[in-house]
């Protein structure tokens, strides 16, 4: 896994939180809509999403992330 891969996977991940919690919350997240129009957002939302994220996959780019910001750590200690 490189940077890129590993930033792109945890960008996913985080929108798919938050279409999570659009979807959960309802209506109310963008009360200025209307409800159809609320709900067309929402369902363009989950087609823009690529659901093809496996845990396994945040969880090793979290993991890479992580091993990086630890190796900055050391490098700054010195």
């Amino acid at each position: 896994m490189n940077l890129e891969e590993a930033v792109t996977i945890v960008a996913r991940w985080s929108l798919l939180g938050a279409y999570d919690a659009w979807t959960d919350d309802g209506w109310e997240m963008l009360p200025e809509i209307n409800e159809p129009d609320y709900e067309r957002v929402v369902e363009r939302m989950g087609e823009l999403l690529m659901s093809d994220v496996t845990l396994e996959q945040v969880d090793a780019a979290y993991k890479f992330l992580e091993a990086r910001a630890t190796d900055e750590e050391e490098d700054s200690d010195e």
